[in-house]
């Protein structure tokens, strides 16, 4: 139920189209989408999402993410866009994305609390110095540097290859601190977490059913998805008692969660299940 990687997209909807089929293969109802609401109504607070069907209330879907640390997500962005930036930068450098497949490995401080323009600086770093850097006699890159942050680029080891990973291509490997890390205390991380996540949970519950009483005659539905960092001392279990434990506000009729449905050990879909 702990996702560490954005949504698949922008729009709310995308992951909530998995949850329309199986309320209505569980339901025997014909739900479907009629207005992505908050991209139609600018002028006051309205839902994500709006669906109707023959013979059922309407239903109005509100979607929030609860995120631990808060700055988790922007930070997460962040080394999406370097990705990007960087591969903008070196992708016409003749057949060298097309031959083996590239890593940038950098450490992850470096994109705490940075800004995009701090990004873009950086990725324009790495570019020049990748594309200024000489072929080997095998006919690859590998390239380090030190400004404005420790980072290496060149083919990915044989220990961040599997049956899975691409034969060519560009990706992004985030180093962070030795874990655990000198001075950890697992139950006093354990209870930070713990405290952040319900007080963020809070947070995001109040602000959906804010929007939700606004619709009198629909079925109020709050869709939770919860992120995390990936050593943040979290299971499904705790996720689980933290939302049956919270009061749901008068406004919303049910609370469903996000968690992943794997359909091969890496790929999965967002998929919901109803806790209160």
């Amino acid at each position: 139920m702990l996702f560490s990687c954005f949504p698949n997209s922008d729009c709310e909807w995308y992951d909530l189209r998995r949850f329309v089929v199986d309320y209505n293969e569980d339901h025997d109802t014909t739900y479907r989408r009629f207005s992505c609401h908050d991209r139609v109504i600018r002028d006051r607070p309205a839902v994500d999402v709006l669906l109707k069907a023959e013979n059922s209330l309407k239903m109005a879907i509100e979607r929030k993410s609860v995120v631990w640390p808060p700055d988790f997500l922007s930070n997460h962005r962040n080394m999406h866009d370097l990705a990007d930036m960087v591969e903008d930068r070196i992708k016409h450098i003749p057949r060298l994305l097309h031959d083996d497949l590239y890593q940038l490995r950098v450490h992850s401080d470096v994109l705490h609390g940075r800004k995009k323009k701090q990004i873009e600086e950086l990725a324009e770093a790495i570019g020049q110095a990748i594309v200024g850097s000489r072929r080997d006699e095998a006919g690859r890159i590998e390239v380090r540097g030190d400004q404005p942050a420790l980072w290496r680029f060149g083919p990915a080891s044989q220990y961040d290859r599997d049956e899975t990973t691409p034969e060519s291509g560009f990706g992004i490997h985030m180093v962070g601190p030795l874990f655990p890390r000198p001075g950890y205390n697992y139950a006093k991380e354990r209870t930070l977490a713990l405290e952040g996540m319900s007080s963020e949970l809070l947070k995001q519950v109040d602000a959906a059913a804010k929007k939700l009483r606004l619709y009198v005659d629909y079925e109020k539905m709050l869709m939770l998805q919860f992120f995390a960092d990936l050593d943040v001392p979290l299971a499904d279990d705790d996720i689980i008692e933290l939302v049956k434990a919270t009061d749901v506000p008068y406004g919303i009729d049910e609370v469903w969660v996000a968690y992943q449905d794997f359909y091969s050990p890496y790929d999965y879909e967002v998929a919901w299940q109803r806790l209160v």
